[in-house]
């Protein structure tokens, strides 16, 4: 484990060392993933900078979601990016570091659960909206005004079994691929394509029990 005393990068608003925000490079000129974790694990720490800044914001978002506390949120985030820098000589592919950085994340948000006997957050899926416009396509009889809808999918989405609502939120909120969901939660991709469809399918039925006259 690396000593938190220690300089390690972190997800903290301003980088060290007083050096401008990385956005304001050009976009052109900001190394990828691969060679930034290259960096940084044969020592250069700077390197890891740029990956904290490039992921901050959609990792405190996913975290959020899991666990429902945006204060914790941005502490398990931190530790997960703790625990990905002390790591980073086993990622054996670094062109894979987000999703790994996703994984480390995931396991710290379970933790965290457990410790605490709660139930992941879907509070902020309403804002998804459009993304679940295929479960509101697949309910004719849907409420005509959009934020109604919206109201009984979250609804709906809260009574899921919590590796439903991961799986979902992986997908619809943050966009991942079903290879990308498939790394973090451990199943090959075409097992997330079954899962998301029995989801989806049982979140239409309860939609159309509940919207039935």
């Amino acid at each position: 484990m690396a000593d938190k005393s220690s300089p390690t990068p972190t997800p903290e608003r301003a980088p060290a060392g007083g050096r401008g925000p990385v956005k304001a490079r050009p976009a052109a000129l900001v190394p990828p993933d691969a060679e930034l974790v290259g960096r940084a694990a044969a020592g250069e720490q700077e390197a890891f900078e740029p990956l904290v800044r490039r992921y901050s914001d959609s990792i405190v978002r996913f975290v959020h979601h899991m666990v429902g506390d945006f204060q914790a949120a941005e502490d398990i985030a931190q530790e997960a990016f703790l625990k990905a820098f002390a790591h980073l000589g086993r990622l054996e592919q670094p062109e894979r570091f987000s999703t790994w950085l996703y994984s480390i994340a995931r396991h710290s948000c379970l933790d965290w659960i457990r410790a605490r006997h709660a139930g992941p957050s879907v509070e902020d899926l309403g804002e998804a909206g459009a993304e679940f416009a295929d479960l509101q396509s697949a309910t004719p009889d849907a409420p005509a005004e959009t934020g109604e809808m919206h109201t009984h999918i979250v609804e709906e989405l809260k009574r899921l079994r919590a590796d439903y609502r991961e799986i979902m939120l992986l997908k619809h909120v943050h966009e991942l691929s079903y290879k990308e969901i498939g790394e973090i939660v451990g199943l090959s991709p075409s097992a997330v394509g079954e899962k998301l469809s029995r989801v989806r399918q049982m979140l239409r039925s309860r939609l159309r029990r509940r919207l039935k006259p």
